[in-house]
This record gives C-alpha cells, structure tokens and sequence, in this order.
C-alpha cells in the first residue's frame, strides 16, 4: 500500500517539478519517410525486437562484467588492509648470538 502512494506521489510531483523542453521539429525534416512508409506493411517486426533484446543483453553481460572486476579488486584491497594493519605491532626480530655474519667476500669465490 505504502507503495502505491508513493507511486502516485511522484506521479503527481514529477509533472510540476520536471521541466520539459519544447519538441525539436526540425528533426522531422531528416526523416526516412518513404523508408518507415514502406517497412510498415513488410517490414519484420520479429527481427527488431531480437535486435533489440540483444543490445540489451549485451549491456547487461557488460555492466555485469564491471561488477565482477569492481568486486574482486574490493576483495583484494580488503586483503591488503587487513594485512597492512598488523604492521605497527610487529616488531624487530632480535640477532641470535649463533647468527654468523656473511660478507660479498665469502660469496666471490676468491680465498
């Protein structure tokens, strides 16, 4: 119920509150009239409405690809926020006294 007020509220307010713009007529004047005069009694009103269904699936497959991308990186900021907090209570592993020291001159070979 609740919904159709608000449907007939807005169906009330839209009229007063949105301003349509006058018609552009001389848009008539590029019209393929003999072309809609001639497709209407042959015209395949089938392969329209497939045309149709299809741009339409194609735009829904596409924002629902974005989706997909938008909702993987999130999960992967996610992952580096929760990795990134832990940070500042980490701290330095303390040197063992049996730690031995390497030097580049015990890895050139030379003696």
């Amino acid at each position: 119920m609740a919904l159709v007020v608000l449907g007939m509220l807005v169906t009330l307010l839209v009229p007063m509150l949105v301003r349509v713009d006058e018609p552009d007529l001389t848009l008539l004047r590029g019209a393929d009239y003999p072309g809609m005069i001639l497709m209407a009694p042959w015209g395949d009103s089938t392969a329209g409405q497939a045309a149709g269904l299809k741009k339409l699936w194609l735009l829904t497959y596409r924002e629902a690809q974005v989706q997909a991308f938008a909702d993987a990186y999130l999960a992967i900021a996610l992952c580096f926020a929760v990795s990134v907090v832990p940070v500042p209570l980490m701290h330095k592993v303390a040197q063992s006294s049996c730690a031995i020291k390497l030097t580049l001159a015990d890895f050139s070979g030379r003696r």
